[in-house]
């Protein structure tokens, strides 16, 4: 009981009862503050999580259309690739890979000369004549490979970090310079797709831009390529004219000119009259049997 009545403190109450009273005082000037700064914190939180929800799914959808586009039976439409890439300018990599599907699919109709979707059939005819393109609007389609290939450049250059990407794009401008006649700009691009290559330590695109490179000259004395359409008529085979004069005499309800024999002896040199009236060569002259007399039989 001494040591207990020893360690009380005279107006130890009082100043137990002073800290609560500083605490309550403490918490009711600062406990709004406090609490809305942890809304805030909270809030941000929250939005900053469906801000990255919202943005992985315009990521997936981007990724989604894009395969959707390339996965058709057909012939891609550039047109549906070209739209992805605006609708999808902020995903730089799906906007990128839809330019770069959409300039290759322009350059294919530029150098085959058939709008993409058009249908052909077994023998590679187009069966409708308004898929062809002219020889005068293929530059219209080389000029839409470029823009494509062009504006995915201009996103990357050599130093984008995404060399796979620069290299699609340094390729396709210099195919277009290519099938135009233009080597120089051909081989500038070439050699640009090289290093951006080597630099990102990629050897078999270093190896194939060497190969374009060296077989551009190829290019300059390739033969030009004439559709059947273009051919002029071949001449008629003599003996085909001739079958056919014959098959048309055969039809006697017909109103037909009258046969046309070919002048064959003409052509050897002779008449066919005087052919017929000539006698014809002698042999030679067999020699006579002796007579004989019964006496000599």
């Amino acid at each position: 009981m001494d040591e207990r009545q020893a360690q009380i403190k005279e107006g130890a109450g009082l100043e137990e009862s002073r800290v609560n009273t500083d605490l309550v005082e403490f918490l009711r000037k600062w406990s709004t503050p406090l609490l809305l700064v942890l809304v805030a914190i909270v809030g941000a939180y929250v939005l900053k999580q469906r801000v990255d929800d919202a943005r992985q799914r315009n990521v997936d959808s981007a990724f989604a259309e894009h395969a959707a586009a390339m996965s058709g039976m057909g012939e891609v439409s550039p047109d549906s690739l070209r739209a992805i890439a605006e609708n999808y300018d902020s995903v730089p990599a799906v906007r990128d890979m839809a330019r770069l599907d959409a300039g290759d699919a322009y350059l294919r109709a530029a150098i085959s000369g058939v709008k993409p979707g058009a249908v052909v059939d077994l023998q590679g005819e187009v069966e409708n004549e308004e898929d062809l393109i002219a020889a005068d609007e293929r530059d219209w389609w080389y000029g839409q490979a470029q823009e494509m290939y062009q504006a995915v450049w201009d996103a990357t250059g050599e130093e984008s970090g995404r060399p796979m990407t620069s290299i699609g794009a340094a390729f396709g401008l210099g195919s277009i310079a290519e099938s135009r006649g233009d080597l120089d700009a051909a081989g500038e691009w070439y050699a640009t797709a090289g290093r951006v290559a080597e630099s990102a330590k990629l050897p078999n695109f270093v190896s194939l831009a060497e190969q374009r490179s060296s077989e551009m000259v190829a290019v300059a004395d390739r033969p030009v390529l004439i559709s059947s359409v273009n051919l002029p008529t071949p001449p008629e085979n003599e003996l085909d004219r001739i079958r056919r004069e014959f098959n048309r005499q055969s039809m006697p309800d017909l109103d037909m000119e009258p046969l046309e024999i070919p002048d064959v002896f003409g052509e050897l040199g002779g008449d066919a009259d005087d052919a017929g009236d000539e006698p014809a060569p002698a042999g030679p002259a067999l020699p006579e049997a002796p007579s004989e007399t019964p006496d000599e039989r």
